[in-house]
């Protein structure tokens, strides 16, 4: 919706030939999304967005910041200028429609609108365009999202009866790997060189991740020179939490830790996968528990993390 918006503003840049337009577009595009107040002459744009995203509707408040008329020792609002501004916002925000989009000004369906308001402190008064912006044409990425970006991770110890799932720290950027390696191969050739039969084994699964050394942070698992003698569960659940990440039901961990004065230390876990009870090495779920919400350290037992196997 953003880059929706931005190329929305281009076409509007493009098709509108006032002076005032153009000027104030090309110094609040580089601030769309900052809310940051950008002074123009004596105007003044704030670009605030609202966005709501399954429905790809947005809304987009351009704020004109008129000054005041001095008269016999006190401030008096413009009004011809606002007039004439308030119309000209009007006129090219009003009903906009492109190929997949259109904004409104009017649209009683949707809270958009244009009030003129004083603006306390300073001796302006403000014309507030409410622009309610919608696309009519989805973005791939936004209705298929991927499992990229921060993750969360919560690990179960197996071998301590009634445990919970635990949330760790947030591993170091972009260490967090399931790195599987594809089982052996093994052919039945016969004269001639063709193969009478193929068959592969099992794959097996090693998930990897490294969390830094921080003050006042303990290891996530006890270990002796890097052995750690419990079996742990694991699930990583990706940024989007409605895109399935990989959860392991038991593992053997091992630590590698090391330092260095560029990197401080770091705490470097694999997971190696067992043969579960059932069903795959590694299943691919989902829980409706957001884990960012969690701290490091949170504890939640099995009914706080429904899984679902979207491959079941």
């Amino acid at each position: 919706m953003k880059t929706d918006m931005r190329h929305k503003g281009r076409y509007l840049a493009s098709n509108q030939k006032s002076p005032l337009f153009q000027r104030s577009y090309r110094r609040v595009e580089e601030n769309l999304y900052t809310s940051k107040r950008i002074t123009q002459g004596r105007y003044c744009y704030i670009y605030t967005c609202e966005y709501i995203r399954q429905k790809q509707m947005a809304y987009v408040n351009v704020n004109i910041y008129v000054a005041d008329n001095y008269v016999d020792g006190q401030n008096e609002e413009n009004s011809e200028r606002l007039r004439r501004l308030c119309n000209m916002a009007f006129s090219v925000f009003e009903n906009v429609r492109g190929v997949d989009f259109r904004l409104s000004l009017t649209d009683p369906n949707f809270d958009c609108g244009q009030r003129v308001i004083e603006s306390e402190g300073t001796s302006e008064h403000v014309i507030n365009n409410k622009i309610f912006i919608s696309n009519y044409k989805r973005v791939k990425l936004w209705e298929k999202p991927i499992g990229w970006g921060k993750c969360c991770i919560i690990v179960k110890d197996l071998d301590t009866p009634s445990a919970k799932w635990t949330k760790i720290a947030t591993p170091k950027e972009n260490t967090t790997k399931l790195n599987p390696t594809k089982g052996d191969k093994k052919e039945a050739p016969i004269e001639g060189g063709e193969n009478e039969a193929v068959k592969y084994s099992a794959n097996k699964y090693v998930l990897e991740y490294v969390l830094r050394r921080v003050a006042g942070r303990k290891k996530p698992y006890k270990d002796t020179n890097g052995i750690i003698q419990n079996r742990y569960a694991v699930f990583v659940q990706p940024e989007d939490i409605t895109v399935p990440g990989p959860r392991i039901d038991e593992t053997v961990v091992s630590l590698s830790d090391d330092f260095s004065t560029e990197e401080g230390g770091l705490l470097t876990y694999n997971h190696d996968a067992l043969k579960p009870e059932s069903g795959n090495i590694v299943k691919w779920c989902t829980t409706t528990k957001d884990l960012s919400t969690l701290k490091e350290g949170a504890v939640l037992a099995d009914s706080d993390v429904p899984f679902t196997d979207i491959d079941v």
